[in-house]
């Protein structure tokens, strides 16, 4: 099952406070000798530095799969222009420095469909000149991208987790389903807590606090009460992903050794008992007994 892990390398980009290359490093290496070798970045992490640091570790190897993004661009914003993507593409080649790699995503369009079409056309065209090997859209949350062709995909990537679990059942028929942000950008960690703040260089500094983090924290909350005592909320948000059969991959983001540590962990454990899957989903279809602050709630 460990293949079904990539790491995520938002993290250890800097884009959640300051960080050092030298623990990414050797983030990145122990993620190689414990036998994950796939990895999930994009040119805005960081502003490049995400892609950089891929480069610098791992310096042209071709044994490691590494699946980018184009169409947000840094310092820029969104253009998903072919002129734009392939200018985004050629970058993303020199900062990792490989002449081809394992996936490209459309990250996060939110256009009409012709022009999401139009671009899905633009990163075809790379992938049959032979620098990538699949190609597809990481979907922005709640956007509904059914009125897609379907064979113009065959990867797509969305959020899946225990307070969000919507996408998973609205996902494209697409040849593979990767589930990123299992633990909801740290929500589901078990660490925050309502006075929570995160520094100014946190993109959660933005939109993760007052009645926002309070709302989402109850549904955190709910969760914990149906857990075994000694199962965490962590472990269990992970060990329910790799469990469904619906998801081929889990982009699961590391800043801490330790995190990796984790994962193996729960790798070793297994999926949930049924019955806890079952339970985790009722509630989660149930809205988690709570609706009087349900606007708040979405992130």
């Amino acid at each position: 099952m460990i293949e079904k892990i990539l790491i995520g390398c938002w993290p250890i980009s800097g884009d959640f406070g300051a960080f050092s290359p030298r623990i990414a490093e050797k983030i990145l290496l122990k993620a190689i000798e414990n036998g994950i070798n796939s990895f999930d970045v994009a040119p805005n992490y960081g502003n490049g530095f995400a892609e950089s640091l891929i480069g610098m570790v791992f310096d042209g190897d071709k044994n490691i799969n590494i699946y980018t993004k184009c169409g947000n661009h840094p310092f820029i914003g969104k253009d998903f222009s072919d002129d734009a993507i392939n200018n985004s593409f050629q970058q993303s080649l020199t900062r990792l420095r490989q002449e081809r790699i394992a996936g490209l995503f459309l990250h996060n369009p939110r256009d009409e469909a012709d022009s999401i079409k139009n671009a899905l056309s633009c990163i075809r065209k790379i992938q049959r000149n032979g620098a990538v090997n699949q190609v597809g859209i990481s979907g922005a949350k709640n956007f509904d991208y059914s009125d897609l062709m379907i064979n113009a995909m065959d990867i797509f990537q969305n959020d899946a987790n225990l307070l969000h679990l919507d996408d998973i059942k609205k996902k494209p028929k697409s040849k593979f389903f990767f589930a990123r942000s299992p633990l909801a950008t740290g929500i589901l960690s078990g660490n925050m807590t309502p006075i929570t703040k995160f520094s100014i260089q946190d993109h959660r500094s933005d939109w993760l606090f007052g009645p926002r983090l309070i709302s989402l924290l109850k549904r955190v909350d709910k969760i914990k009460c149906i857990l075994p005592k000694n199962l965490s909320v962590s472990s269990a948000a992970r060990r329910y992903l790799l469990g469904r059969n619906d998801i081929d991959f889990l982009i699961c983001g590391i800043s801490k050794p330790k995190h990796l540590n984790d994962i193996l962990n729960d790798l070793n454990l297994g999926p949930l008992p049924k019955q806890l899957q079952d339970d985790l989903e009722q509630l989660n279809e149930k809205k988690f007994g709570l609706t009087d602050d349900e606007e708040q709630y979405r992130y």
